[in-house]
């Protein structure tokens, strides 16, 4: 199983992550499916856009890199909000719902 930390210098306090992965073993790539969906919104099969503050992206790279096998791969692409307007589709698209936050 892979370790691996956050190491993004600037990482904004809440920002929009793509997250694809390359996962050989069935049981595993549904695993990590299953967590990702708990943060955010599959856009293809093995694509996830996720809005996540540092320290949940830091908690997912963990559970995530200690279901992993050294064979696997994660990718985590961080999206600027001026990128996330130059986002091009083709094909069916949903569009990403934004997060709710109630702040007390």
């Amino acid at each position: 199983m892979g370790t691996d930390t956050v190491t993004g210098k600037g990482l904004n306090p809440m920002g929009r992550w793509v997250i694809s992965y390359d996962i050989h073993d069935d049981k595993i790539r549904n695993k990590v499916a299953g967590v990702l969906l708990g943060y955010g919104e599959r856009v293809q099969f093995s694509v996830f856009e996720c809005d996540l503050g540092k320290n949940e992206l830091e908690a997912l790279v963990d559970q995530l890199s200690n279901l992993i096998e050294r064979t696997d791969s994660i990718r985590y692409y961080g999206i600027c909000q001026t990128c996330q307007k130059l986002i091009l589709v083709s094909g069916k698209d949903a569009p990403i719902q934004e997060r709710e936050y109630l702040i007390i």
